[in-house]
Formats: C-alpha cells, sequence, structure tokens
C-alpha cells in the first residue's frame, strides 16, 4: 500500500489544446527493510478537445 501527494498544473490552450503536468511523491517507504525508498512519478500529457 502506497500514501501519495498530487501537485500538478494544466494550460488551456488555444484552439482546444491542453497540457497537462503532474508530479506524484510518495509519503510511505515501498520496503519495510530499505529506508528511503518511495514512490515519485512526474507524468506530462498532451491532448485535443473537440466538445
Amino acid at each position: 500500500m502506497d500514501i501519495a501527494g498530487v501537485v500538478g498544473l494544466g494550460l488551456d490552450l488555444p484552439l482546444g489544446f491542453r497540457i497537462d503536468g503532474r508530479y506524484n511523491f510518495g509519503l510511505t517507504e515501498i520496503f519495510p527493510d530499505v529506508s528511503g525508498l518511495k514512490n515519485n512519478v512526474f507524468s506530462l500529457s498532451v491532448g485535443w478537445s473537440i466538445l
């Protein structure tokens, strides 16, 4: 089990385009016998909305 926090930013551009960036940072250690090992994920998405 992992508990994490998330921060992100999204930007709406002209013509329905969108860019999003997020950073997920783990708050709990993955393995109990290894200190300091936590999940960290950066994601970037690009999209286009037709609605």
